[in-house]
């Protein structure tokens, strides 16, 4: 899912992302450390504190889509933004984020597929998903 993340980004042009996790400020660190890695600029990390995974399910949909608007408009220069859990249902709002947030969204489970489909050549491709995931390589 790593991979998938930093090859969306990539491929969506992001440099300067906004960040919504599931994790506490530890977490939260590590990941920043990475996407600086990757020549990527978190320009805000927010997490949702979530340490147990089960706490994951009690997120919902709208829940997510609402808490990626708010990170999003926390880092009004960010040209992207990465949803990062992949206990996060998200393909279904990944479109309606990029709607509402005016920016390409990436997201762990549904991007680290698109990169293992990639992998195996496969285009990755799923039309409606989000501008990435509705392009055919």
């Amino acid at each position: 899912m790593s991979n998938g993340v930093i090859d969306g980004l990539k491929a969506v042009g992001a440099r300067k992302v906004a960040v919504a996790t599931a994790y506490n400020e530890e977490i939260n660190d590590r990941l920043r450390a990475f996407l600086i890695e990757h020549g990527l600029t978190p320009v805000v990390v927010t997490g949702l504190g979530i340490e147990a995974i089960v706490d994951v399910d009690r997120v919902t949909q709208a829940d997510l889509t609402e808490f990626g608007v708010r990170v999003r408009e926390s880092a009004p220069d960010a040209d992207s933004l990465l949803v990062s859990c992949g206990g996060f249902r998200t393909l279904e709002i990944i479109a309606p984020l990029e709607a509402r947030t005016g920016v390409p969204v990436i997201s762990s489970m549904p991007h680290g597929l698109w990169a293992g489909a990639r992998l195996v050549g496969l285009d990755g491709s799923a039309p409606g998903y989000g501008r990435l995931l509705s392009r055919r390589a």
